[in-house]
């Protein structure tokens, strides 16, 4: 789950709510602290400098050969540095004499996980909600105090040679009275919350725990029941909605484990209801038809893929794979992924279609045949892939989720690695291709963008064309225009050969989704509303625009750049004609 946990935390940072995605890594460092993909968004989900060099520090003592967060801490570190003391008021510097013996190495007053709490407390509460804090100093005197000391004074004494230094004067007593109110003011909510268990706990006599225990289980046992009668992708329900295969695809012969349900295809007939009033007259009311498209009843969406002849669409959710016919949107077939939230692409010649995550399988088209059925072939045990995309019918560009700064190429028909692997200095957050030219395009972390030729797998163009990490990125078929966007509302598309700026769009909103049409004329993107605008690149004309009404997760065009598949954050896909 700690994966899956980051994913989640990406994507809401991509999408701009920092706050959550804050909260669900602070927990995953906790369980993980030698996460350093963890460490690394975190630091980026910051609200301000300060708090992200305390991040850094605090993952460089967890991971200490990390040099991606060296790397940004040094960064911060010199943004941060403090203007040169103005000339005249430099403190001289102490006689060589007079050498204070240094004092051993105590030992730490705080274990790591202690260091990581009250991190999380720094980080975390905001300055209206942090306690008061007593005879401490706040941020604001700390601030206006000086940094220099005053003139009046008396300036420092050092002790001669051969004097014995005079030992300060401690108040131990002082000092416990400031640990004490400090433990009062600092006391972290989990200790809250665990001392307020226990004084309830007290409250509570076993007939009423018993109670809540036998809530708890009548729970799960309903929800579990829920789940394998409706959200199950065996559920029987689920599986008598599938449609038999259409005329033009019925020569396919699945595999003898995911046979072929066939119901008949219900058509839902225009809704009218008769409203009577208190003077017994008659309305018809009409109810709103739903958009054309896929409904998935909430299922989370890992995947949709548009064949390039346009004969059918795959989509992966609910740990299985559906193929649906993309004009009356009936299902062609459902095959069990065994849970597995993998991702689905289809090959350019339509010979083949693919699912990778915790496992790989491969089946050939059209007879459905299953091909290849493995662990990921890459990576570490156990690891998932993470990214995957086809350069050719028969090659896969792989990216491991254990390795984020490498594309594996792997070969269907030899089933095993095709050549060296391809390095990137900064983790992969993107990754397109372009069968037509056999070009690899990757998009990382520290807003470079890199493209890969396929015939010699050397680098063919490389550039850091954005500030932040590069959150979207699309190649034109024929290889000749990137489009690429961060987690501001703007997008660049840019011309390879020159790596020249083309042209720059700047939506009124910040987009949740965003595409590049294969031709490279225009962009697709969605705001957290659910409108839908189509851009011409070269002037930034305005297109189209379409309201969906529900937040809009991925956009994808059609073959012929004439329909656009619009996945809804609610796990359904509508279907939209664009004007010509």
């Amino acid at each position: 789950m700690p994966s899956q946990d980051l994913n989640r935390a990406i994507q809401l940072a991509r999408a701009g709510d920092k706050k959550s995605a804050r909260q669900i890594l602070l927990h995953l460092v906790e369980e993980e602290p030698a996460n350093e993909m963890a460490w690394i968004w975190l630091a980026d989900t910051m609200p301000d400098d300060a708090r992200r060099i305390a991040t850094l520090k605090q993952c460089l003592k967890m991971i200490p050969e990390s040099q991606l967060a060296r790397k940004a801490l040094q960064v911060l570190l010199e943004q941060g540095k403090m203007p040169p003391a103005a000339e005249g008021k430099t403190t001289p510097p102490p006689p060589a004499a007079a050498q204070v013996p240094e004092s051993p190495a105590s030992p730490p007053l705080f274990s790591a996980q202690d260091d990581l709490l009250s991190l999380r407390e720094e980080v975390i509460l905001p300055a209206e909600e942090q306690p008061d804090i007593g005879p401490f100093l706040t941020e604001e005197a700390e601030e206006s105090a000086p940094l220099v000391p005053d003139e009046k004074s008396p300036p420092l004494q050092w002790p001669a040679a051969g004097q014995k230094p005079v030992e300060p004067y401690v108040d131990n007593e002082a000092i416990e009275q400031l640990r004490r109110q400090a433990g009062k003011a600092g006391s972290s909510p989990a200790v809250k919350m665990a001392e307020a268990t226990q004084v309830v706990g007290k409250k509570v006599n076993p007939v009423r725990w018993g109670a809540i225990f036998l809530v708890i289980v009548l729970a799960v046992v309903v929800g579990v029941v829920v789940f394998t009668l409706w959200f199950s992708p065996n559920s029987p329900y689920r599986l008598s909605l599938l449609q038999p295969l259409p005329t033009q695809l019925s020569g396919y012969q699945p595999p003898q484990e995911t046979p072929v349900i066939e119901t008949p295809i219900e058509v839902t007939p225009l809704i009218t209801e008769e409203v009577e009033t208190t003077e017994e007259v008659e309305e018809t009311v009409e109810s709103t038809p739903p958009p054309p498209g896929i409904y998935l009843s909430g299922s989370q969406v890992n995947s949709f893929d548009w064949s390039p002849d346009d004969t059918f669409v795959a989509v992966s959710a609910g740990g299985g794979l559906s193929v649906y016919e993309p004009q009356n949107f009936g299902t062609l077939r459902y095959i069990d992924l065994t849970g597995s939230y993998a991702v689905c692409r289809i090959s350019p010649i339509v010979d083949r279609l693919v699912c990778a995550g915790s496992m790989l399988w491969a089946w050939t088209l059209p007879d459905w045949n299953l091909e290849i059925s493995t662990p990921p072939p890459g990576g570490l045990p156990g690891s998932r892939i993470g990214l995957f995309q086809f350069v050719t019918s028969d090659l896969l560009a792989l990216v491991y989720e254990s390795d984020l700064q490498s594309v594996e190429i792997w070969s269907l028909g030899l089933q095993q690695r095709d050549g060296d692997l391809l390095r990137a200095p900064s983790p992969i957050q993107r990754l397109v291709t372009s069968p037509e030219n056999g070009l690899i395009a990757a998009g990382l972390f520290d807003g470079q963008v890199i493209i890969w030729g396929l015939e010699n797998r050397q680098v063919v163009f490389q550039q850091r064309l954005e500030d932040q990490p590069i959150m979207w990125l699309g190649l034109s078929a024929d290889g000749r225009r990137l489009m690429t966007a961060t987690s501001l509302p703007l997008v660049h598309v840019w011309d390879i050969s020159s790596a020249e700026l083309i042209a720059e769009i700047e939506p009124p909103e910040t987009f949740t989704a965003l595409t590049f049409s294969a031709d490279g004329r225009f962009t697709l993107w969605a705001d957290k509303n659910g409108l839908i605008t189509v851009q011409e690149v070269e002037d930034g004309s305005l297109i189209q625009q379409i309201e969906s009404g529900v937040p809009v997760q991925e956009i994808h065009l059609s073959p012929d750049q004439r329909r656009v598949a619009v996945l809804t954050m609610l796990g359904d896909i509508y279907f939209y004609e664009l004007t010509p």
